[in-house]
Formats: structure tokens, sequence, C-alpha cells
């Protein structure tokens, strides 16, 4: 009887090991899986991209799909990097050099990381608010091509940038106001013309979370939020900017 106990605890215990490991292969890949894919991978840049001087930087397992991603850099250019996708065996899916590179998409998401530390930088310092974000963005809306300017491994010039620049803050604030909108949106715009900035547009919010009481003296929290994005640089001309902003948000909605 033990000797029956003593096996079949064997058997369990190797089909949760083996269940183990089919759940890590199936989350993570495998090293063997992994090996097939970068030396495919190699194999394949060598083949077909061979003037970049491409190295492997990492190679990750997508478990939903089921594929490992070898992604490449450019030892030259650091805005040269994609990866090329492989199954389990090794056999090449793509590659992304025509999204990632070819259109100048790494050089616009290295630019724009840059850019909105710049600018989360600036307006935390600079203004007297309760800020809990702040951020320049690149404009990329259907208005322009935000990437027809860039070129790879370009330099950031925030006073001369190669596309339309947003400013973008959240505050917390017990007014919760189109008059107070339209203090910060002032203050922001200053403080970007003083350091020769130039903003197309602006996101701007005020929240506030206040605790209430509701029936039965129980306690909830009620959350004020005001603000919109994309608001012109242009509004900044009226008159009267807090009627303006009511207008322009209402207006919206």
């Amino acid at each position: 009887m033990k000797k029956i106990s003593k096996i079949i605890a064997e058997v369990v215990a190797i089909v949760l090991i083996i269940g183990l490991l089919l759940f890590v292969n199936a989350l993570t890949g495998n090293p063997v899986s992994k090996m097939l894919a970068e030396n495919s991978a190699k194999k394949y840049v060598n083949e077909n991209y061979s003037k970049l001087d491409l190295v492997v930087e990492k190679t990750n397992y997508n478990f939903k799909f089921g594929y490992y991603l070898v992604f490449f850099r450019s030892s030259k250019s650091y805005d040269t990097a994609f990866s090329v996708y492989t199954n389990s065996f090794g056999k090449i899916i793509r590659d992304d050099y025509e999204n990632e590179v070819a259109n100048n998409f790494t050089t616009w998401r290295r630019l724009d990381s840059e850019l909105r530390q710049i600018g989360k930088n600036l307006i935390t310092e600079n203004l007297p608010y309760n800020i809990t974000s702040a951020a320049f963005l690149s404009v990329n809306d259907d208005s322009n091509d935000y990437r027809k300017n860039l070129t790879k491994d370009m330099k950031l010039d925030i006073h001369n940038p190669p596309f339309d620049i947003a400013a973008s803050i959240t505050i917390q604030d017990t007014d919760v106001s189109y008059e107070k909108l339209a203090e910060v949106l002032k203050a922001l715009a200053k403080l970007c013309a003083d350091n020769n900035i130039k903003i197309s547009k602006y996101n701007i919010f005020i929240e506030n979370d206040v605790l209430v009481s509701k029936i039965y003296g129980n306690k909830a929290r009620e959350h004020k939020k005001l603000g919109d994005y994309n608001i012109p640089a242009d509004l900044l001309n009226t008159d009267n900017l807090a009627d303006t902003l009511k207008k322009y948000i209402e207006d919206k909605k």
C-alpha cells in the first residue's frame, strides 16, 4: 500500500512539474526556441539589412500570439531599430523595418519622449499649482504630417521643433471653474512664451476629489473635472478668455 502511494505521489509530482514547465513555456518561451529565433533573425538581417550594422539588443516572447520578437539596433544609428518576428521553430514571420525605421517612427518616438520630459520639468518647476501631470506633446493629428521633417538621430531643438507642440497640464484645485481654467491657460502660455517655445494647442484640466455626505450619513468621493484637449492657441487672443473657453468646450459636447 505504501509502495502504491509512493508511486502515485511520484506520478502526481511529475505531472505537476510538466504542467508547470508547459505553463512557463507558454508565458516566456523556452531557451531552445529562443536560440532558434535569434539565429534565424540574425541570418535574415544579414541577408536583407547587412549595411545597417545591426546587433541584437533583446529577444522577447509574446505569449498572446505565440511568437518571438528579436529586437535589433544599429551600432551606428540609435534610431535604426526594429524587430524581426519568428515562430518557435525559427521561421521568419515578418519584420517591422518599414513601420519603425523607414517612416521615421522610431525617431518621432524618441523626440516625443524627450519633448514630454522637457515640458514636465519646465511646467512643474515654474507654475504655482498642485500639478498632477504636465508635458509637451507633438501634435500628430490629420492636419499635419508630424514625421515629414524628421531625420534619423536628429537632435531636438525645442525652440525650432520639427513638428507642432501642444502643452498639457492637469492640476488639483477646489476652484473648478472657467475663470480658474483661463488663469492656468494664461500662466502656461506666458511660461512657454518667456522660454521661446511656440505652442499650437493646449490640454488643460482642473480636477477636484471632494468627500461628500450621502443619504444616511454614508461618505463617498465626488469627482469634479473641467477642461479639454487640443484648445487652439488662438483662443488666448480673445478679450474674455473664461467665457471663450466655456463656449468652446460646451459647443463640443
